[in-house]
């Protein structure tokens, strides 16, 4: 696992399932600015850029040391998505991911 992966590892969600997440920071400093998230699922080969559709209420946002994204809607059970978040601590611009499957 790469040190830009979430700790808790690929996520497995269920197609009713509408999880928020939220990202602690701390271990990489405080209070994140400049926030931005992409998703991206798996097609062909190819990683497609999805994010208005499966995140489609609301935008990221940060109080203190964490980062919570908006509400994530599954497509369909099979799928897989890569959701990058960027953030900006203490003038560094850096990027986590987490890995994410849909089942039944």
């Amino acid at each position: 696992m790469s040190h830009r992966e979430i700790v808790q590892g690929q996520q497995i969600v269920g197609i009713n399932e509408r999880p928020i997440w939220k990202l602690d920071v701390s271990n990489w400093g405080s209070t994140p600015t400049v926030l931005s998230m992409l998703c991206y699922k798996w097609v062909s080969d190819v990683w497609v850029n999805v994010t208005t559709t499966c995140f489609p209420f609301g935008t990221v946002t940060s109080a203190g040391n964490i980062i919570t994204l908006p509400i994530f809607v599954p497509q369909a059970i099979g799928d897989n998505y890569r959701v990058d978040i960027r953030f900006t601590l203490s003038g560094s611009i850096l990027e986590a991911y987490a890995l994410i499957d849909v089942e039944r």
